[in-house]
């Protein structure tokens, strides 16, 4: 039980940089975040792993929960960030 505070720490120090990739191209400041988020994410991770959490468990909540919350957490806009070849393909939504 000891271990369920660094898997939420992990998560919210995985979904934060995620987040401001699309921010951190040319900005300098925006890259030191994503790089501080991403190595604090696998700092947790691997404290979790010393205080004798489930590999399996751990893996199986980490796929789920940090990696839908970039998607629940992003821009509202549809189609935003769209490729040329992707509008192709889109909805008349967009």
């Amino acid at each position: 039980m000891r271990h369920w505070p660094y898997f939420l720490s992990a998560i919210v120090h995985e979904v934060a940089p995620t987040l401001s990739l699309r921010a951190s191209f040319g900005h300098v400041l925006w890259i030191a975040v994503v790089v501080i988020g991403y190595a604090g994410a696998f700092a947790c991770l691997a404290v979790m792993m010393r205080l004798g959490a489930l590999i399996g468990v751990v893996y199986a909540i980490w796929a789920a929960v940090a990696r839908t919350g970039p998607m629940s957490g992003g821009s509202k806009r549809p189609c935003q960030g769209m490729s040329k070849a992707m509008n192709r393909y889109r909805s008349s939504s967009c």
